[in-house]
């Protein structure tokens, strides 16, 4: 069977006949990479519903918490959006150096007779869903957590405030595994580029969630087997 719309949000199921389609989309494929992402220091993904925006703080006010966002079992979220974001920013880099390419991420597909650059196939632009996606997200070890506070600076002049002090709240020690897959319209320039992708993020890391500046979120990437935690 299959889906067709029609209109007003409702569904109509009409018969297809042909089953080996139905069967070859359903057939399980495996991941095209298995990875573990490690930070053995802090790592924060910023939970902003947490933070007390607008408030005027009073003498002897605990100092502001900067909080992680959890799932539902207590353990710090590495966001798919946020991975996405920090692989193309990776790709975008090295198809820089490579070809001299630029990530265009306002391009509209077909517009302008336009071609993709490999990271733009990767990720996707307007028109165009990337064939690179994330299978899963695991998180195999929480870590410790940990609280460091830290003086408030002045943008402008970059002194300290006086009596601005903030709390990071974070984990130390996180692991995830991650699973990584091309879609069937990829081909093999998108599985090479991909490849080149994983071995520089392997070989330098990546920087992930809040106060990467700071020295969190340095994530060291090696290959991990399915299944393994």
């Amino acid at each position: 069977m299959a889906a067709r719309w029609c209109g007003f949000g409702r569904l109509r199921l009409v018969s297809l006949d042909r089953p080996e389609l139905i069967a070859a989309a359903a057939a399980p494929r495996p991941a095209d990479a298995v990875l573990r992402l490690s930070c053995r220091g802090p790592y924060l993904s910023l939970d902003s519903s947490t933070r007390q925006r607008g408030r005027v703080r009073q003498e002897g006010d605990d100092p502001i918490p900067l909080s992680p966002l959890l799932d539902r079992q207590g353990r710090p979220v590495l966001a798919g959006s946020a991975l996405t974001g920090a692989l193309r920013e990776r790709a975008a880099w090295l198809e820089a150096i490579e070809t001299g390419a630029v990530d265009d991420r306002d391009k509209v597909y077909g517009s302008g007779g336009k071609t993709l650059t490999a990271t733009e196939r990767l990720f996707g632009v307007n028109g165009f869903r990337g064939v690179l996606g994330i299978e899963a997200i695991t998180c195999l070890k929480a870590g410790e957590r940990v609280e460091i506070t830290t003086v408030a600076l002045d943008q402008f002049s970059m002194a300290p405030l006086d009596g601005a002090l903030f709390t990071t709240q974070a984990f130390a020690g996180c692991a995830y595994r991650v699973g990584l897959r091309l879609d069937r319209r990829g081909n093999d320039d998108d599985r090479a580029f991909l490849a080149r992708l994983l071995d520089d993020i392997k070989d330098d890391g990546l920087m992930l969630g809040h106060g990467v500046n700071k020295g969190f979120g340095w994530f060291t990437v090696t290959d991990e087997e399915a299944g393994h935690g």
